[in-house]
């Protein structure tokens, strides 16, 4: 069993979104995304990657139009940051290592009933998005 967490949990860094190869992070990572580093655990993931302004909303506006009927929540209704804080950096990304986005603000994908949905903090200035899915 080791030997598989090992493969299947951790951290692990690829260059474009067809290297990912893990179904549970492909659904909720943009396919644009390039320089990826997801850490995964068995609840979920965090990733960072870089990718543009234009890029992010398309792929945003793709799933709420794929998922939205599914979420629990519509679009908008969740509340998020304007721009994230340090504090909330830290409690997140803390441990990675990963630098605070200073620009960074938060958008939500569809949130299933189960909790299963993703969380993303983009920087327009730095082209940089961190993260959060999870899954059940």
């Amino acid at each position: 069993m080791e030997v598989l967490d090992t493969k299947r949990f951790g951290v692990f860094d690829y260059e474009t979104f067809d290297e990912v190869d893990d179904f549970r992070v492909e659904r909720y990572l943009p396919p644009d995304a390039t320089n990826i580093t997801v850490d995964k655990y068995a609840q979920g993931f965090r990733a960072r990657f870089k990718i543009s302004q234009t890029n992010l909303d398309a792929y945003l506006d793709q799933v709420w139009r794929s998922y939205g009927d599914q979420s629990v929540v519509e679009r908008g209704e969740m509340s998020a940051m304007r721009v994230v804080d340090e504090e909330s950096h830290d409690l997140y990304y803390g441990d990675l290592g990963w630098a605070h986005l200073g620009d960074a603000t938060e958008v939500y994908g569809p949130m299933a009933r189960n909790g299963a949905g993703f969380t993303v903090w983009f920087s327009p200035s730095k082209g940089i998005a961190y993260q959060r899915g999870s899954y059940w």
